[in-house]
């Protein structure tokens, strides 16, 4: 058995998996995973606030001038999250050589390596939406950054520590959206990812996610936007977000083919899938305009929080 007949084998098994029903029932147990049909939109979320929210419009007061004008959400306010304009395009890979297919290929040692490509999936799909999320035009809309917290020690116990208070500072500042942490997804940069790691061993505890009781997830940051500080994450509402595959007619999400390159004496695994994200959210808020009682418009709801922290060099008295 070459490369490329290997794949094949290990391919259908995944493409036959990825879009069984039962795939998509244990997806559909995740709030966060969803699915819809080409051609149509995927459908909201729409889930009420837990706590009060204020939020700043620019409004145009008594006088003519325009001002942020503060107007607060009430608990039990109906939160929609809309699909993003941008799509993102899921893709993850594995190249295997003919060498490596030395003595017989199991089924045990199938599942193995299937059970490794889905875990790489798993890590494409979360890092690909916060890649999408930083570099949309409309970032502003999905992200509400929190100051990050200023330290001037360079060591990485004194980083670890400023670093954990200022997610659950993040968690702490989003509890219309969750009263615990475990009702959030963290997303942190390489960078913090390490310095986190190092913080759960100091803790007692073997990775972050024992560690905050909730998924913990890397990515490769893109955001040069603060320079040399580069500790930084997100905080992601689990019940309020998620990612909508498409389906084509057939009921298809996961396109899975195999490509042999002979030069290299290999052949190469794609999974490819289309998906939105459920990440642009609004309310319906009664807002006064030049004195009137009020008029209903959608305001922009960013549910995605910014943390991080900030080394600075201390002052000099």
């Amino acid at each position: 058995m070459n490369a490329q007949q290997y794949l094949q084998t290990m391919g259908n098994r995944i493409s036959n998996w990825m879009n069984s029903i039962e795939f998509k029932e244990y997806l559909g147990d995740s709030p966060i995973y969803k699915f819809h049909r080409k051609g149509e939109n995927a459908k909201t979320i729409q889930v009420p606030t837990l706590a009060n929210r204020t939020v700043k419009l620019n409004l145009l007061d008594s006088s003519g001038n325009k001002k942020p004008t503060p107007i607060t959400a009430k608990q039990g306010s109906l939160v929609v999250s809309k699909p993003a304009p941008e799509a993102v395009l899921i893709s993850t890979a594995l190249e295997v050589y003919d060498n490596e297919l030395e003595g017989v290929v199991t089924d045990l040692s199938l599942e193995q390596e299937m059970k490794t490509l889905m875990q790489s999936l798993d890590s494409v799909i979360t890092t690909e939406i916060l890649k999408t999320i930083e570099g949309s035009t409309y970032k502003d809309n999905y992200i509400k950054v929190d100051t990050p917290i200023d330290i001037t020690s360079t060591r990485l116990k004194d980083k670890a520590e400023a670093l954990e208070e200022a997610i659950f500072m993040a968690q702490s500042n989003s509890t219309q959206f969750g009263n615990a942490m475990k009702d959030f997804s963290i997303g942190l940069s390489a960078k913090a990812y390490s310095v986190m790691e190092y913080k759960a061993k100091q803790n007692g505890f073997k990775t972050p996610f024992e560690m905050f009781n909730t998924e913990v997830f890397p990515f490769t940051n893109e955001d040069s936007s603060d320079g040399d500080n580069e500790e930084y994450g997100y905080l992601i509402p689990k019940r309020h977000t998620g990612v909508s595959f498409r389906e084509d007619q057939g009921g298809k999400v996961f396109k899975v083919s195999v490509t042999r390159i002979p030069q290299r004496q290999s052949a190469i695994l794609e999974i490819v899938a289309n998906a939105q994200l459920l990440i642009a959210g609004f309310m319906k808020m009664t807002v006064p305009v030049n004195g009137t009682a009020g008029t209903q418009v959608d305001v922009a709801m960013p549910l995605i929080t910014r943390f991080g922290i900030a080394t600075v060099t201390p002052t000099v008295s």
